[in-house]
């Protein structure tokens, strides 16, 4: 989203950092995520298993468009769709 051309790009800006954040899932964290719950095969990526385990992990929840990515959240349990 940031990356994108947004409208009102500084007041979008300002309302992305005030958001909270988290630190991401180690890297065993992550491979041990992806072993578990297999992930591998399914179209996703290295930082798309680092994003289902860090949100897994800290009780938070994915929004995306990427379909693959949609797919695992949901079939983990951890996609918003608000």
């Amino acid at each position: 989203m940031a990356c994108g051309n947004l409208t009102h790009r500084d007041k979008r800006m300002g309302d992305l950092k005030m958001l909270p954040s988290v630190g991401p899932a180690t890297m065993p964290e992550t491979i041990d995520f992806l072993e578990t719950n297999r992930l591998h095969g399914l179209g996703l990526g290295l930082v798309d298993v680092n994003l289902l385990a860090t949100c897994s992990m800290n009780g938070l929840y994915v929004y995306t468009f990427d379909k693959a990515l949609k797919r695992q959240a949901k079939r983990l349990g951890i996609f918003s769709f608000r």
